[in-house]
């Protein structure tokens, strides 16, 4: 199976009734997009508008079904200069189900499914084709599990986020329970957690980059002093994890 084949699968797939064969080059005209949305359904009907959308320098096409409730209802499809970037479905006017959105090239960039309007999962491709993100949300408690992945298949790290008092910022998310980083190999770099964004203890932390291969286990980290050596060590080797995940990625979906 070729590259381009294996892309459509995906979006195929995924996306369920958005069939549009859109290969490598992604590209798509506004009748196509019509014709392979004609199913809309009895009471729906296909509509399509212009205008301009934040993050894009060319207005954009959407083109999607409106059920007889006058809001979005079925399969839908951006277009930006021909080329088509994201797929959605939505229900009774909010997203509901997959979503996909495509790179310039037509690779897989980010999927992210949700319920009734709400997020509930993320997947963030590499331009390399694999996944090296995902997120999983829990409306309940406002809080969001990240794991990143090594290209050699291997966790890289897993960890909790929370917003406090459900705030709708992203900015206020805050480390919050168990932290864990792992080798490109699969072994353990470090273990530890979190509480409202502040190390608790226990903590360990393996083979940091500036002390070559160390150990240090701290059985309570808030009782150490600020110039204590085993502190400064730790604090590196917990710092020099975060040097990439800091900026989390954030998936744009279609509307």
């Amino acid at each position: 199976m070729s590259t381009g084949t294996l892309r459509r699968w995906v979006v195929f797939s995924i996306t369920g009734a958005v069939v549009v064969s859109t290969g490598c080059s992604n590209r798509i005209s506004a009748s196509s997009a019509k014709e392979s949305l004609a199913s809309c359904g009895r009471d729906n009907k296909l509509v399509w508008a212009t205008g301009a959308v934040p993050g894009h320098a060319s207005e954009v096409l959407d083109v999607g079904c409106i059920g007889a409730s006058g809001k979005r209802d079925g399969p839908a499809v951006r277009i930006v200069e021909g080329r088509a970037v994201s797929f959605a479905n939505f229900s009774d006017g909010v997203q509901d189900g997959p979503s996909v959105v495509l790179a310039a090239d037509g690779s897989l960039q980010a999927v992210t499914v949700s319920k009734r309007g709400v997020p509930r999962r993320a997947y963030f491709m590499s331009p390399e084709g694999w996944i090296h993100h995902s997120a999983e949300i829990d409306i309940t408690t406002a809080s969001t599990t990240h794991t990143y992945w090594h290209e050699t298949g291997f966790m890289k790290n897993r960890f909790t986020t929370i917003r406090p008092d459900h705030s709708t910022d992203p900015n206020s998310a805050v480390l919050n329970g168990p932290f864990f980083a792992w080798h490109s190999d699969g072994g353990l770099l470090a273990r530890g957690s979190y509480q409202n964004g502040e190390k608790t203890g226990p903590w360990r932390c393996h083979a940091d980059p500036l002390l070559k291969e160390v150990s240090i286990s701290l059985p309570d980290f808030g009782t150490l002093a600020e110039g204590d050596e085993a502190r400064e060590a730790l604090d590196r080797c917990v710092a020099s994890l975060f040097q990439q995940e800091h900026a989390m990625p954030v998936a744009s979906t279609a509307r």
